[in-house]
């Protein structure tokens, strides 16, 4: 994997000394920013109980719990870096290819509480749950670009990118608290008689890209624009979003199976980007940097 990677940057360099030597290539930056990323199509990645020999239990009790993720509230927001390459092919036109370290995947922070009691007693359930899968990769943006006036210093952009992974790592807790109180006498507050608090932590790394793919690709569409400090340097401030075409699930079976319990349903699968392994990444990038013109 480290080869692919070490590949990829050899094959940035090569063609960054074959253009200065044929005096096609007229920008060179480098840059860094943030992105939003979100996974698409994931149905129920967060009810997940325990890890057992790659079996994820999802776990639910009625229809409160949403097995939807919500495509804002769970962004993950990750650091991008890297450098970039632009060829001008004809006046207003550019080609540009950039090599990034990107960080995917998605946070979710959910809380579910319930409440119940009689004549002689009420309680009260609150359950919080964090769960985090943060997909690292390597990645190589192609795009034409489209210079809107003639000072060249704003665009469009729109192309393909390829991914290669590099790590995986899933993070859970779960915090359930729960109360319960005696009902006492009239115009009495209730009495607290008993409390428990329970948290449940896991991590698991996917080494072996056992259950995300190491390959992505995709489409990319954005815009930019250039701020120019001299007729060499200038900024350089881009945003661009991609979408993910291939499910990045490695299990890809579309398989699950439920069991029922005295205090639900548990559904088991086989992987942990949801129950029908068609998760897809989603970015948006606001990137900052600096370059050259040659």
């Amino acid at each position: 994997m480290k080869g692919l990677i070490l590949i990829a940057l050899f094959s940035a360099l090569f063609c960054l000394i074959q253009a200065q030597e044929s005096k096609k290539l007229k920008i060179i930056n480098a840059h860094i920013g943030v992105g939003a990323n979100n996974l698409i199509n994931a149905e129920a990645p967060h009810k997940i109980l325990r890890y057992d020999n790659y079996r994820h239990y999802p776990f639910y009790e009625g229809s409160e719990l949403n097995y939807e993720t919500n495509f804002l509230s769970d962004m993950k927001f990750s650091f991008v870096g890297g450098i970039g390459f632009e060829y001008y092919l004809k006046p207003g036109m550019s080609f540009s290819a950039s090599v990034n370290y990107e960080g995917k995947g998605l946070e979710m922070n959910y809380r579910f509480n319930d409440s119940g009691g009689n004549e002689q007693y009420i309680w009260d359930l609150q359950e919080d749950y964090l769960f985090d899968i943060s997909n690292h990769y390597i990645t190589l943006p192609l795009s034409l670009r489209k210079y809107l006036n003639a000072s060249y210093t704003f665009y469009v952009q729109g192309g393909v990118y390829m991914a290669c992974m590099f790590e995986s790592r899933v993070d859970i807790s779960i915090v359930e608290k729960f109360n319960r109180w005696n009902i006492a006498e009239e115009h009495e507050e209730p009495r607290l008689v008993g409390y428990y608090i329970e948290e449940f932590n896991a991590n698991h790394f996917d080494f072996e890209d056992e259950l995300t793919r190491m390959f992505d690709f995709g489409l990319v569409l954005g815009t930019g624009y250039i701020y120019p400090l001299s007729k060499k340097l200038f900024i350089n401030a881009d945003l661009l979003f991609s979408i993910g075409l291939k499910g990045i699930d490695g299990v890809n079976d579309n398989e699950y199976d439920e069991l029922l319990l005295a205090r639900g349903t548990m559904v088991r699968s086989g992987n942990y980007y949801g129950l029908n392994s068609n998760a897809k990444n989603f970015s948006g990038e606001l990137t900052v940097g600096i370059g050259i013109k040659l």
